[in-house]
């Protein structure tokens, strides 16, 4: 039987020997790995309205982090980065603005002046999430235009 790995490529392999990866063409080819980190990456875009999407984005985080150490030296190596970092510092950042609201919510919900330090507090919580919002959709339209052109990024630990 013949299975296609890569565009134009035939493989040999017999029927008992078929493993997944085989036939959908994945292997240890970083490319395909760090397209898989950026769709999963991507798709956790939506965990503050849905939070289950936070396990894909955890998932991409996983794969990238997984596979950086394979990518040493090769274009692969900065995407992967770009990916770790932007996950480990959109949660940090997401951890450090939810943080507060809720040991106000638990402390000062009862007097009217921390009702109203809770209200101001949310709405600069809501513009807080949105720039982290806008911030990690950028990095994640960035690379993935990057890597869909075959060039790394140039500073992967830069934060913009």
């Amino acid at each position: 039987m013949k299975i296609s790995t890569k565009i134009g490529q035939k493989k040999n392999i017999p029927v008992q020997n078929i493993r997944l990866k085989d036939m959908v063409g994945l292997g240890n080819d970083l490319q395909s790995w760090t397209y898989i980190a950026y769709g999963g990456w991507s798709q956790g875009t939506g965990f503050l309205s849905k939070p289950l999407f936070l396990l894909f984005s955890l998932t991409g985080f996983i794969v990238a982090a997984i596979k950086c150490s394979q990518a040493k030296g090769t274009i692969y190596e900065s995407h992967l980065l770009w990916i770790t970092r932007t996950f480990a510092f959109s949660f940090i950042g997401i951890c450090l603005i939810i943080t507060p609201l809720i040991l106000l919510l638990v402390n000062l919900s009862t007097t009217p002046i921390g009702q109203v330090s809770i209200m101001i507090y949310s709405l600069l919580c809501l513009i807080l999430l949105i720039i982290l919002g806008v911030w990690y959709q950028r990095r994640m339209k960035k690379g993935f235009l990057l890597l869909k052109d075959n060039k790394s990024i140039e500073n992967p630990k830069a934060l913009f």
